[in-house]
């Protein structure tokens, strides 16, 4: 087979995330530089002196910090550009045929923005900044915390609050976007901090301890601590809402055209652009030309299907809540689930002693009813797991109503049934699920599908410069492609894996976690009977682990 165009491989490049993008070439050339094979710090170092004038040292560092060094080279290697194990970066075939096409080119940065790492969370969670308590004002409680003999997290946050609960600032009780208390999150950072400064250490799992060194800065600097010594200090940090003003509990009232702008951060452009495409929200709620706005997305499991349906819904509704009376709602099909309980049917009148039935309106039916008299705003149903029930027959005469909106098509329960533009509908459907290749050809006719692959990137945004964030990106990258050509596509690990909420993300313990009450699992589904796979998938995963903190203790040098 001929080699792929130098124009074909270029697309390889411009198909990358802009995150990752940013130092794609910078790394390729600086790798051609040293040869066409270097270590990591030696690439890193080149890369450095290419882009000086470029990108500022204090945005340099910012990025090393948050692993795009790395994530840059797995994008790379997974595009065919680099190989090489064990910190060492190579180009490949394909990468020299790149380079010696562009080696001449000039090196062009685009402007960016590096968002705050540690403290975002949802993006469409309002926020403001307020002033609290800076994380090095809590360096010395926290040892006095681990000096009391407690291990666990809790336990030391229950110390750390108690000794400053007189002393810490309006700010310091409020929550950031990701939905801890602001001094907890930042007394929880100083852990890590101080591990990195070997004053305390992380025996196991979840669990600390004070070192030698730890207990000489406590002897030292405790008597002279004095917490009103920072004011100067006192940091700002990204909150959710405002402190007087409550969530509010009625749909909110959108000026100016609708965008799923809002998401690209949180989602990427590849995925918000086919959204995009399928709703197209520009047009308005009430477009002037027929629109469908039905779609399906799948993807394998753990990536997120259905947060990014009530990602999208928030946006286009303006509603944060949801529930069964806003304008966005969520259903779930299952085995039981019929179109009496979706749409219309016979159902018992508990409001009389005798036994009677009555006509009964389904949850789809009264969306309908609240997105007619509502023209002007959107509605959205999400439908959960839409592939476990019997859609053709919980659907109906709906098939041709989604299909052609505004139409009135009979019930045979009495009256009409319209569609509105105004009312999108998101299914999400999870594609190892053998059923899907079943799917009704008429229902594939009236959705669009979309499908939602696993997003290394979200680790790194969820946990920040920790080890799970760097490291958890590296494992997930790896592990995939190993299961892709064991398996196939649809039988890789969704991000969602690495994302729980009680995961140490500063322990290499959690990675034994996460195969353990998770992958494995799953694992033992998909190959089921064959333990030789499942000892094979066992060693693949540690040999993932041990490469991504091998890169995780380089990027920390």
């Amino acid at each position: 087979m001929a080699d792929p165009t130098v124009d074909k491989l270029h697309q390889r490049i411009q198909g990358m995330s802009a995150a990752h993008r940013l130092l794609a070439f910078p790394i390729l050339l600086a790798v051609h530089r040293l040869g066409g094979s270097a270590k990591k710090k030696d690439v890193e170092a080149e890369v450095r002196r290419l882009v000086d004038g470029k990108i500022s040292k204090d945005d340099l560092d910012q990025l090393k910090s948050r692993g795009r060094f790395g994530f840059s080279r797995y994008e790379l290697k997974a595009r065919g550009f680099i190989e090489g194990e064990s910190g060492t970066w190579a180009l490949t075939p394909l990468g020299k045929t790149y380079m010696t096409a562009h080696v001449n080119d000039a090196i062009e940065i685009p402007s960016f923005t590096l968002a705050p790492a540690r403290e975002h969370g949802d993006p469409l969670v309002p926020t403001e900044r307020v002033s609290a308590t800076p994380m090095r004002a809590l360096v010395l409680p926290m040892l006095e915390a681990l000096a009391t003999g407690k291990s666990r997290r809790k336990e030391l946050l229950e110390v750390v609050g108690e000794l400053l609960k007189d002393k810490l600032l309006p700010g310091d009780f409020r929550k950031v976007p990701s939905g801890m208390v602001v001094w907890k999150f930042r007394a929880n950072w100083t852990l890590s901090e101080l591990s990195k400064d070997g004053h305390a250490q992380n025996v196991d799992s979840g669990q600390w301890r004070i070192t030698d060194a730890g207990r000489q800065r406590l002897k030292e600097e405790k008597p002279t601590w004095d917490i009103k010594s920072f004011p100067s200090s006192y940091a700002d940090v990204v909150v959710e809402g405002a402190a007087t003003t409550p969530r509010p509990s009625a749909p909110v009232v959108r000026t100016g055209p609708v965008t799923l702008d809002p998401l690209r951060r949180l989602l990427g452009d590849t995925l918000v652009n086919a959204l995009h495409e399928r709703i197209r929200p520009d047009l308005g709620a009430t477009p002037s030309v027929s629109t469908k706005r039905n779609l399906i997305l799948y993807g394998p499991p753990g990536t997120g299907k259905t947060h990014v349906a009530k990602a999208v819904a928030r946006v286009l509704t303006g509603d944060n809540e949801g529930g069964s009376e806003g304008q966005f709602r969520i259903v779930q099909f299952h085995p039981s689930y019929s179109y009496e309980d979706f749409i219309q049917g016979l159902k018992p009148d508990l409001t009389k002693t005798e036994l009677r039935y009555a006509l009964g309106k389904g949850p789809f039916l009264r969306i309908v009813e609240d997105a007619k008299n509502d023209p002007n705003s959107f509605y959205v149903l999400v439908i959960d797991e839409v592939n476990r029930g019997d859609p053709a027959r919980i659907f109906g005469e709906l098939l041709y109503a989604l299909e052609y909106r505004d139409e009135p098509v009979t019930l045979p329960g009495g009256g009409e049934l319209v569609v509105p533009s105004n009312l999108v509908i998101i299914g999400t459907m999870n594609s190892v699920d053998r059923s899907v290749a079943l799917v009704d050809y008429a229902l594939r006719r009236r959705f669009g599908f979309v499908r939602v692959d696993p997003n290394p990137e979200i680790i790194e945004q969820v946990h920040g410069d920790t080890t799970l964030g760097n490291g958890g990106a590296i494992v997930l990258a790896e592990f995939n492609d190993w299961l892709a050509k064991r398996l196939d596509r649809e039988h890789v690990l969704g991000h969602s894996y690495f994302l729980g909420g009680t995961l140490d993300p500063n322990s290499t313990g959690t990675f034994d976690q996460v195969w353990s009450l998770d992958v494995r699992p799953l694992l033992e589904e998909y190959f089921f009977g064959d333990a030789d796979a499942l000892k094979e998938a066992a060693t693949q995963w540690k040999a993932a682990v041990a490469m991504a903190l091998s890169e995780d203790e380089e990027t920390a040098e």
